[in-house]
């Protein structure tokens, strides 16, 4: 175990510095700063508290980098009551100031200190460095506010256990040359585990730009705005088909790619390293990869016309896509320190290397090779990350399954006529505008139908905005994971605010769950009977229709006497503790609901099943969008059958090769065009990719609201 995490668990460790006259500078920033922002990201202490003359200091510092949190000790008279400040019972530790110490040989000391019961100092050089108190009330009541005197006092303890520290383990800061060999092991720490392997060459010329910016106001979020904006302009220029312009192109792209260096390593520098600009630089290099990949390749289709460059871009978008969704969900979202060695290899495989491959090409004008090379190896590289991550957890069922949907939908790409295919996708233009924002509205009446899952009590504390919000993102859950569509319920518990108790919530979520599954047999079910009773499906009219009018009219019957079942035998069950835990209290909940209130329920499977209905919606215009108009009973019909079959393949992950292969197969039932199908599932695959990506980036974000209330029995 790492000293950090050893330390971590000493919860109560106060850390007290004193703030000398003049604190020497490191890099622009006070050393002892720089000390208290790496011990709190550490979590090594949990109350840092600064003493001395310190209230110019605090009213400069504290404004500049507002993300430390520190607390001043009050003086009076020169002098401070250190025990009305600090909590006496719990240990304190006193670091100097006149030098910064090894963050790892500092909480070594620390680690070594949890179980001491008299004074430690840390020792080099006969000089005292730290001094752990297994109780703060054991500092001496008042002390100077002197820097050097108050250490002093504090650390003449002739019981103390000396312990003697490594020689690496300070750093001296009281000349301008052990400065200038402390801010060079400053810099050194900027290089990454995580960097390319060819990015590492520009990352020396980063690390000197850096060192320049980290004294001027430059921010991080300058420099990732900077970087976002060169590296989009650079892919404007890159899809030209003049050789100089790409090539000027190529060269802003790796400028961007320094510069993208730059914004973390002046952040680490500045001390102003925040989650909400990690989340800027990462969307802001998703967003230049894009543009870059669709830049190489309107690039060649510029130069070589007579190249068919729409197979390969579709393969090369959906790999990107994917790879880059995979690898924040399975790798980046995990903490540092929890990435295994293979996840680091694969983030650095995932980096701006591929930039340097684009100048040398486009330097040879044969960025041909790039687009089918990286239209391969992006889809590769996502399949080896979901197989390699921990977090694939794929039953042989599933493996089997995913599998033979992928070689499907490459056999429907070689067998269908691809351009004739790409062309109705391309065709849908503007169209996808459309198409992508129309979905808003499944997701709403999906959010009353989940509304409608508590009681009208409960459902006045849960906004309307906050269920559409959880249902994008626990949709994107089950979309994207081989849990057949669970995942993304306890996703959706999880993240629910705490308005109510557990057990309230999570039997929401249940309710909610049955009765979508129901609604959609329903759907499925009528437009299946819509095709046999229209003979859209050649077949024997009356016979079927019977077949499946008996069909629906079971489903019903099971899902409304499952429901009085349920609730039938909740009644009958003996009483029980008025306080259940765990999974009982949750199930207990889920009948007390469904007995109370069947209407609610009824209603909740109502709304799902309109929320499918949509659907036919969407299906409406994306024929009519790819040159293939239909009626709106053939849309309905379309989307029934899409979601009957869906219904079956749904433990393939984002339903690779089963969404297009899918489509095909309910066109040709249909009589409908097989290419049509094939581009049909494309569009649809893009609008759920899409939502996808934004589900994640809602559930990335989410931060839930504080519970108002307890909520009442159901």
């Amino acid at each position: 175990m790492l000293a950090a995490e050893r330390v971590a668990r000493q919860t109560e460790l106060q850390l007290l510095m004193v703030v000398p006259r003049d604190p020497p500078m490191l890099a622009g920033i006070p050393a002892m700063l720089r000390t208290v922002y790496d011990l709190a990201s550490s979590r090594a202490v949990n109350r840092i508290f600064l003493g001395g003359e310190s209230s110019v200091f605090v009213r400069e510092w504290r404004a500049r980098l507002p993300a430390i949190p520190w607390q001043t000790l009050v003086y009076e008279n020169g002098r401070g009551p250190i025990g009305k400040q600090l909590d006496t019972m719990a240990p304190l530790v006193l670091l100097a100031t006149h030098g910064v110490p090894d963050v790892r040989s500092l909480l070594g000391f620390l680690d070594d200190c949890q179980a001491a019961t008299q004074p430690r100092t840390w020792v080099l050089d006969g000089a005292v460095l730290a001094v752990y108190y297994p109780a703060a009330r054991d500092l001496p009541a008042w002390l100077p506010d002197d820097s050097d005197k108050m250490f002093q006092q504090a650390a003449e303890l002739p019981h103390a256990l000396a312990i003697f520290a490594p020689r690496d383990a300070w750093q001296g800061l009281s000349d301008p040359d052990a400065i200038r060999s402390a801010e060079r092991r400053v810099f050194r720490s900027l290089r990454k585990d995580s960097d390319g392997y060819l990015a590492r060459l520009d990352r020396a010329l980063s690390i000197a730009i850096s060192y320049r910016l980290a004294r001027t106001p430059v921010t991080p979020n300058h420099l990732t705005a900077l970087s976002l904006t060169l590296g989009l302009l650079g892919a404007a220029l890159l899809a030209s088909a003049d050789y100089w312009i790409a090539l000027f192109g190529a060269v802003l792209l790796w400028s961007g790619c320094v510069l993208d260096g730059c914004d973390g390593e002046v952040a680490r520098l500045k001390l102003l390293a925040s989650t909400a600009g990690a989340r800027f630089d990462q969307t802001a290099d998703n967003l230049v990869h894009l543009a870059t990949f669709v830049a190489v390749v309107v690039h060649v289709h510029r130069i070589h016309p007579e190249f068919d460059m729409l197979t390969p871009g579709l393969l090369l978008g959906a790999g990107v896509v994917l790879s880059m969704a995979l690898v924040w969900w399975l790798i980046l979202r995990r903490p540092d320190e929890g990435r295994r060695r293979l996840d680091r290899i694969l983030e650095r495989i995932a980096s701006r290397d591929y930039v340097y491959l684009i100048v040398i090409l486009a330097a040879l004008q044969r960025l041909e090779w790039f687009v089918w090379a990286a239209a391969l190896g992006a889809n590769l590289f996502w399949v080896i990350v979901w197989s390699a991550s921990g977090r694939a957890r794929m039953t042989t069922i599933e493996r089997v399954a995913f599998t033979v949907a992928a070689v499907t939908l490459a056999a429907l790409v070689w067998v269908l006529d691809p351009a004739a295919v790409g062309n109705m996708v391309l065709g849908v233009g503007w169209g996808m505008a459309l198409i992508l924002s129309q979905e808003i509205v499944a997701h709403v009446v999906n959010a009353l139908g989940w509304r409608l899952a508590f009681t009208a009590e409960q459902a006045r504390s849960v906004p309307l905005a906050e269920l559409v919000k959880l249902r994008i993102a626990g949709d994107a859950v089950n979309y994207l994971t081989p849990s057949a569509t669970v995942a993304g319920e306890f996703t959706r518990t999880a993240m629910l605010n705490d308005s109510h108790r557990f057990e309230v919530r999570a039997a929401s979520v249940m309710v909610a769950k049955c009765a979508q599954t129901l609604a959609q047999f329903l759907f499925a079910g009528a437009g299946v009977g819509l095709a046999f009773w229209t003979g859209a499906l050649d077949m024997p009219t009356s016979r079927t229709a019977y077949l499946v009018g008996a069909g629906l009219a079971v489903t019903l019957a099971v899902g409304w006497f499952g429901f009085r079942w349920f609730g039938h035998r909740a009644r009958r069950r003996p009483a029980r503790p008025a306080v259940e835990t765990g999974f009982g209290a949750i199930v207990s909940t889920f009948r007390s609901f469904i007995v109370r209130y069947p209407g609610r329920c009824a209603g909740s499977t109502l709304l799902f099943a309109l929320a499918y209905a949509w659907g036919a919606f969407e299906a409406y215009w994306i024929c009519h969008f790819i040159g293939l108009p239909v009626g709106v009973g053939a849309a309905f019909m379309i989307e029934a059958l899409s979601t009957a079959f869906d219904s079956l393949v749904f433990m393939v992950p984002a339903k690779i090769g089963t969404q297009e292969g899918g489509k095909v197969v309910v066109f040709a039932a249909l009589g409908l065009s097989a290419a049509s199908g094939l581009a049909f599932g494309v569009v649809r695959h893009i609008r759920e990719l899409s939502w996808a990506a934004l589900g994640l980036w809602l559930r990335w974000t989410h931060r839930p609201a504080s519970a108002s209330r307890p909520s009442a029995a159901v």
